[in-house]
């Protein structure tokens, strides 16, 4: 069984589909967090694509130390975001991909 990858369709429903629950995963705390980042959560479902774009938008601000440890950037500190918040949102975002096998 020689199945051949639908890439059309594939595409379509990583940008049509929406499925992802984002909203239900963060509390009003956490969406203050986001804003500051500029990542604008709303009640309503996303698609893969658009949750991606979230995702690659919050990874802006990470930055490691040669232990791989997550340390406080120059750009949350000008965000007004600290080491612990932007853990917390990440966290949660890995969750949220785990839950969606994404």
């Amino acid at each position: 069984m020689n199945k051949k990858f639908d890439y059309e369709k594939w595409y379509n429903e990583y940008c049509n589909k929406k499925f992802i629950d984002v909203y239900k995963y963060f509390n009003e705390y956490d969406i203050k967090i986001l804003n500051r980042l500029n990542i604008i959560i709303e009640k309503k479902l996303y698609t893969e694509r658009e949750f991606e774009l979230m995702d690659m938008d919050l990874y802006t601000y990470y930055e490691y130390n040669e232990k791989d440890e997550i340390i406080q950037s120059k750009l949350l500190e000008e965000k007004s975001v600290s080491l612990e918040e932007y853990k917390k949102v990440l966290d949660i975002f890995s969750k949220i991909c785990i839950d969606y096998s994404l």
